[in-house]
């Protein structure tokens, strides 16, 4: 694969992480729970025709491909995103939502992780979420959580983690994809302890 634009390197971070990936038609795909996406954040997705995934689809396998458009249009309809984008300070929130993280605020400690904090501490913080929730099929396997902290170290402009800690300890965190001057949050983990402090 090329490295020569924010899309082809976003692929190669997929590929790195274990995902099959291809492009199609000048399209990059990848294969995710056994369907099809494009390897785009939603906001830099390109215009993609049905026989444009119908091919990928040949190529790739999976039992359906999925995609966004009209992204960036404003138009009302049964699917959306919720997106940020500007400024973000404290006057912009309800009081209720202030005093909430100015308690979080003196009981933890909200920064950008380290890939070593994730790879020692973040597999124990998705395990506490899981065995509360009762959800354990969402439970990243060791080697492909192993596969993707490798696959962020060497595409750390493609992926970044940012943790909530109590003292040295790992209590939350968020994986973030980054592409075309974005931030898409692709999972977020709460210890649910945690949660009693405003890790949230």
């Amino acid at each position: 694969m090329s490295s020569s634009s924010s899309s082809d390197r976003y692929a190669e971070f997929l590929a790195s992480c274990g995902f099959r990936v291809s492009k199609v038609n000048n399209v990059w795909w990848f294969r995710y729970n056994g369907f099809l996406r494009p390897a785009y954040l939603p906001h830099t997705t390109p215009e993609i025709t049905r026989g444009n995934a119908a091919m990928a689809r040949r190529e790739l396998g999976g039992f359906f491909a999925r995609w966004d458009s009209g992204f960036s249009e404003l138009e009302e309809s049964e699917w959306w995103y919720v997106v940020r984008s500007g400024q973000y300070s404290m006057d912009q929130v309800s009081g209720n939502t202030r005093s909430k993280i100015r308690r979080g605020a003196k009981r933890l400690e909200s920064r950008p992780a380290s890939i070593d904090e994730i790879r020692t501490q973040g597999l124990d913080v998705c395990l506490k979420a899981v065995t509360r929730y009762g959800h354990g099929q969402f439970m990243p396997q060791v080697e492909d959580f192993e596969r993707k902290l490798d696959a962020s170290e060497s595409f750390a402009d493609c992926c970044e983690f940012f943790g909530v800690f109590r003292g040295d300890d790992l209590v939350a965190f968020s994986e973030n994809h980054c592409q075309g001057d974005a931030v898409f949050w692709e999972s977020i983990w709460y210890d649910p302890e945690s949660l009693r402090d405003y890790s949230s």
